[in-house]
C-alpha cells in the first residue's frame, strides 16, 4: 500500500527505508518469493532509493470515493526537487533553488520557510513518503508472472480496510475484503503500478485507488507566473525569530511579493507576536504588511520555552 499524506492517512503506514535490493526476481521467475518480508528485501519500496538509479521518478495517484468524485496527485522527484500538484491545484514545488506552493483556494503563492535544517530535512523526507510503498497491515494473498512481470495480490487487515473505505465515503458491511493488487518490474525491482479494490459479500469488485511510477517522466517546469508573483518588487517581509532570549535565538526573514504568503516550518506549531512567547497570533489573513513573529523550534526541549519566558521578565 502507498503511504498517503494527502489522502487524510487512509491507512495508518510506516515508512520503510529499504535499501539496495538484491533481485530474486531477475535471477529465477520460477521461484517467486513466497512472503512479504523476502519481497520487501528484494525491491526497491522507496523513491530515495529509486533515485539512486534513475534521473527523475513521477509518481501518479487517484482515489476513488463512493460519490463518484476522484481526487488524484502527482509527485515529481530528483536528487534535488520534490513537486506536488493536484486534483484541486493546490501545489509545492521545493528544490535547491525554489520553494514555493500555491493555495488554488484564496489564489495565494507563497513561499515555506525552513527554520533548522532538520525540518527542511523532514520536509523532504515527507515527500519522499508520498511516493513509497509498505506491505504494513497487509497478508500476501498469491504472487504469480504475467507478461514479463510480478503479479503480487495482498489483502488489507480487517480494521484498516474498514478505515480506508471510510475514508472514502463508504458504508463498511460484513465481509468486506480490500485487496492491493501491485505490478513489480522483476529486472529493475520496484513497484510500477498498483491499485486497491474493495470487494463485496456479493463479489461485486470496486476501484478505490490507482497508482503507478515512471522512471522516465517529464522534466517538470515550474510556474514562471507564480515565481514572478512571488519574486515582485512590491513586497513584503516576515521575519520569524526563534527561541528568543536564550543561546538558541535565530531570526529568519523571507521577502515575497504583497499578496502572498510565508509558512514557517520547524516550530512548535504557535507563533507569538511577543517577544516573551505568551501572546498567540491568531491571524495569517493579512498578505499585504511586513510582519515580526516568534516561535520556539521543534528541536528544543520545555526547558528553552520556559527560559524564553523568563528571560523577557528580567
Amino acid at each position: 500500500m502507498m503511504y498517503h499524506k494527502i489522502c487524510l492517512s487512509l491507512l495508518t503506514a510506516s515508512f520503510l527505508l529499504a535499501g539496495a535490493p538484491v533481485s530474486v526476481f531477475a535471477e529465477s521467475e520460477e521461484n517467486l518469493p513466497e512472503s512479504l518480508e523476502e519481497i520487501e528485501d528484494s525491491i526497491s519500496l522507496n523513491v530515495k532509493s529509486l533515485l539512486d538509479s534513475f534521473d527523475a521518478v513521477g509518481n501518479n495517484v487517484s482515489m476513488h470515493y463512493e460519490d463518484g468524485s476522484v481526487y488524484s496527485y502527482y509527485c515529481y522527484y530528483t536528487d534535488d526537487t520534490y513537486v506536488l500538484e493536484d486534483s484541486d491545484s493546490y501545489i509545492e514545488a521545493v528544490s535547491d533553488d525554489t520553494n514555493y506552493f500555491y493555495d488554488p483556494g484564496t489564489d495565494t503563492p507563497g513561499r515555506f520557510l525552513f527554520l533548522t535544517e532538520e525540518a527542511y530535512e523532514d520536509y523532504i523526507q515527507s515527500g519522499y513518503d508520498v511516493g513509497s510503498y509498505t506491505f504494513e497491515n497487509e497478508t500476501m494473498i498469491s504472487i504469480t508472472e504475467e507478461d514479463g512481470k510480478i503479479a503480487l495480490v495482498t489483502q488489507c487487515s480487517e480494521e484498516k480496510a474498514a478505515e480506508f473505505i471510510t475514508e472514502l465515503g463508504y458504508e463498511p458491511q460484513e465481509g468486506d475484503v480490500v485487496q492491493w493488487r501491485y505490478q513489480i518490474d522483476p529486472e529493475n525491482s520496484f513497484i510500477t503500478s498498483s491499485s486497491s479494490v474493495l470487494i463485496r459479500n456479493d463479489g461485486t469488485e470496486t476501484t478505490l485507488s490507482e497508482e503507478s511510477l515512471n522512471t522516465e517522466p517529464e522534466e517538470y517546469v515550474f510556474s514562471s507566473e507564480i515565481t514572478e508573483r512571488l519574486d515582485s518588487e512590491d513586497s513584503r517581509t516576515v521575519t520569524i525569530i526563534t527561541n528568543p532570549g536564550t543561546d538558541q535565538e535565530a531570526v529568519f526573514q523571507e521577502t515575497v511579493g504583497k499578496g502572498c504568503s510565508v509558512v514557517p516550518i520547524g516550530y512548535n506549531n504557535v507563533l507569538y507576536t511577543d517577544e516573551a512567547c505568551t501572546e498567540e497570533f491568531s491571524s495569517n489573513s493579512d498578505t499585504e504588511s511586513d510582519v515580526t513573529l516568534y516561535a520556539i523550534t521543534n528541536e528544543t526541549d520545555e526547558e528553552t520555552e520556559e527560559t524564553v519566558q523568563e528571560e523577557s521578565e528580567q
